[in-house]
């Protein structure tokens, strides 16, 4: 399977827009994935002993993309460089243990 990459050069007002598409559709992908954790959350068969895995696996998958949408959020309430869109996509696209 090969690797996803970006382009070294991004640097004309048409690869701005691509870049801030791009992470328009990450966020886009967190919130469903978070929609979905806290759906699943929300249906899980109760009582939840403090000890159940999968349970709290779920809950800790939900805070970490919470915690990346909020990365996501403040990287597109300032003002990002080209440089900070590329290190946020590359972290989303690279392997697991490598971004």
């Amino acid at each position: 399977m090969e690797s996803l990459t970006l382009p070294e050069v991004l640097d004309t007002q048409q690869d701005s827009e691509l870049l801030k598409a791009i992470c328009r559709a990450i966020e886009e992908h967190l919130r469903g994935e978070r929609d979905r954790l806290s759906e699943e959350i929300g249906s899980y068969p109760t009582p939840i002993p403090r000890c159940d895995a999968q349970f709290n696996h779920l809950y800790e998958e939900r805070s970490r993309i919470v915690r990346e949408l909020e990365r996501v959020a403040a990287l597109a309430a300032g003002n990002p460089s080209r440089e900070e869109y590329v290190a946020l996509i590359r972290s989303f696209i690279a392997p697991p243990g490598r971004g």
